[in-house]
């Protein structure tokens, strides 16, 4: 046991405590946007949106003489603050500008009040896990050991690698991930490792690209027209016209955004805060929602109009778990080797894939048309899990699970249900690398 693992474990344990009773939260699959919003209105934040545990672990029946002894897991980091201020201090500024000018009404004084409960509550954890989000680790490290015990249970495999960005958040996450596992069987031999050297395959963006002219001119015409502001600043403003000299770039869809964007992290955080979405109509925050859930796949997940430019984050981490499962096939005593990143990441990670519901080629500011849905693809803590299976002949079997329940890739033929000939998953992540 390195020092790193047992410095994170005891700080894990001081940070967090975690409740399993807890009510399991509803599990969907497709569905209108609008009613899936309706049903629980914090997932109109997207990532923003606190990981939804299946509410019962499936399992398609495994073919006869194969058991589980290996499993590759890349899990994006639990609920966490803001992981910058400025998302809080910038529609703020504006509102305590329109204060001082006396253009605030009632109600726009209260949002003011609510973006600097916000402020505060961020005041010195900028980026920093919360509670809910190690508790969402434990509880998906739980998961995994119950649903295949065997693998955290071998006499000749008892080593668990963990790896992480440099980043705190996702230290935090493995260490909880880690401690848990701990917990459930104190024989495991659990590494941990995070740094600079392992963020250049986990969530390496160089060479990435970002939003250029072209994608952020159509996704803020999703913007205009999905949204009208009219109602919004009438309420919060005395005299909207004269209010929008003193907002981002005197646009007032971007100051609606921005006080939407800031209250979305409320979910995430383990103090009391002031929920914003209340100033909002169900209409406006389903505008606000499409925007937001167009931006971030066209960020993340590459379009028709600009190519695949993202698959090269997904690249480097998949040549990392082909390297690191071979040699788990081939005999190393490594039960699991798991990762812990960032949704930018993951994303390109399963677009690369064209993982179920990752599979589409979309055009720049059609990703809410019901493809993707953010809330549902790349919430806090979502993950890729790959679980081995080997009978006595030698064959391996691989299962994909994404957020816990079996998925697969619809091009590729699977030989019984989800489960896929190691050799044949192999090529076609080899392919996939070159």
């Amino acid at each position: 046991m390195n020092n790193l693992y047992k410095y994170l474990i005891v700080l894990a344990a001081v940070a967090t405590v975690l409740n399993f009773s807890a009510a399991a939260q509803t599990w969907y699959e497709g569905g209108d946007a609008k009613t899936l919003l309706k049903e629980d209105i914090t997932r109109c934040t997207n990532l923003h949106h606190n990981y939804e545990a299946p509410e019962k672990i499936i399992d398609t029946p495994t073919p006869k003489g194969y058991k589980p002894f290996y499993v590759s897991h890349y899990g994006r980091h639990g609920s966490r603050y803001h992981w910058t201020d400025r998302y809080i201090t910038r529609p703020l500024a504006v509102f305590d500008s329109l204060s001082a000018h006396g253009l605030l009404t009632e109600e726009g004084e209260t949002v003011r009040a609510d973006l600097r409960a916000y402020a505060e509550a961020h005041d010195g954890q900028g980026g920093y896990l919360t509670h809910k989000g190690a508790a969402q680790h434990q509880a998906i490290a739980h998961r995994l050991y119950q649903r295949c015990p065997e693998v955290f249970n071998q006499k000749d495999r008892n080593e668990i690698y963990c790896t992480a960005t440099a980043v705190q958040r996702c230290i935090q996450s493995m260490a909880n991930f880690g401690l848990q596992l701990g917990r459930e069987n104190p024989k495991l031999d659990i590494t941990m490792d995070a740094g600079e050297r392992f963020t250049r395959y986990l969530c390496d963006t160089r060479g990435a690209g970002g939003i250029n002219a072209r994608s952020e001119e159509i996704m803020d015409s999703v913007l205009t027209v999905k949204l009208d502001p009219t109602r919004l600043m009438n309420a919060w403003m005395t005299d909207g016209d004269a209010a929008l000299r003193y907002a981002k770039d005197g646009n007032a869809r971007k100051l609606i955004y921005d006080v939407f964007w800031a209250g979305g992290i409320g979910q995430c955080l383990d103090v009391e805060v002031p929920d914003i979405l209340r100033h909002f109509t169900f209409d406006e925050i389903y505008a606000l929602w499409a925007y937001n859930d167009t931006f971030y796949y066209d960020e993340m997940c590459g379009t028709v109009e600009n190519g695949r430019i993202k698959d090269i984050i997904g690249i480097r981490i998949l040549r990392d778990i082909v390297e690191k499962s071979d040699a788990a096939v081939e005999g190393n005593n490594h039960a699991a080797d798991l990762r812990f990143g960032h949704d930018s990441g993951l994303s390109p990670l399963l677009s690369l894939l064209r993982l179920e519901g990752f599979e589409k080629e979309k055009h720049l500011g059609t990703a809410s048309d019901g493809a993707w849905y953010g809330f549902q693809g790349m919430p806090m803590a979502s993950n890729l899990q790959m679980i081995f299976y080997r009978n006595r002949k030698g064959d391996v079997l691989v299962k994909l699970l994404r957020n816990e329940v079996e998925t697969t890739i619809p091009a590729l033929p699977t030989v019984s249900g989800p489960y896929y000939s190691w050799p044949v998953l192999r090529d076609h992540l080899v392919s996939l690398i070159k």
